[in-house]
């Protein structure tokens, strides 16, 4: 960026992110985040987009069990295209597309045949932490602000399943932790994210 002062241009960087120190920056995530189609006054709406000081880095469509992950890649891949919403990718690192027992991702402008499924090393240590995790009980106040608005309608689907006890993690689980968590995701974005011929690509 420059900026002139009286005849004096100088000019400097300005950092958005702290990708050294993930703790300096702030993560939100927002469900059903509503974007204005490019050539429409409709709307749509990617399942989840995690944003990293205000700048959305990961959008995720979501799929039930029961429906196939290629599904959420097609609609991800659609929604990139210059009829929907493409403004909201330029800046996005990664896209995902989830359900249950799957879960695929790619970068920007991946084709379907190259996005791929994370594998992380296993290890019986991580194993453990992400269980303990996902079985980690909500306070009061948290489950207010996460099931307030349009989502009070699921509260009680995911009260009914946190009473049944804990569980195993699912292979969504596994995604979300090893690809999204701040740390990994940074880290992601900034030394395992490269432009080949203008094509952007990602780590396997």
């Amino acid at each position: 960026m420059e900026q002139t002062i009286e005849g004096d241009t100088k000019s400097f960087n300005l950092n958005y992110i702290d990708w050294r120190n993930p703790e300096r920056n702030s993560f939100h995530v927002s469900a059903e985040y509503s974007v204005e189609r490019s050539r429409s006054t409709r709307l749509a709406q990617p399942d989840i987009v995690l944003f990293v000081n205000g700048i959305p880095f990961c959008v995720n469509e979501c799929k039930s069990p029961g429906e196939e992950v290629k599904d959420a890649i097609s609609q991800s891949i659609r929604n990139q295209s210059d009829e929907f919403i493409p403004r909201l990718f330029i800046y996005t690192q990664l896209v995902m597309g989830i359900n249950k027992n799957t879960a695929m991702y790619g970068t920007t402008g991946t084709s379907t045949k190259f996005w791929g499924i994370w594998k992380e090393k296993e290890s019986s240590k991580g194993e453990k932490k992400l269980a303990r995790m996902v079985n980690a009980p909500f306070s009061e106040d948290k489950k207010e602000n996460l099931y307030s608005g349009g989502f009070s309608e699921v509260r009680s689907f995911f009260d009914a399943l946190e009473a049944e006890g804990s569980r195993l993690p699912t292979e969504q689980d596994r995604a979300i932790y090893s690809l999204c968590r701040p740390k990994r995701l940074l880290e992601f974005a900034f030394k395992f994210t490269v432009f080949d011929g203008g094509i952007k690509k990602i780590a396997r």
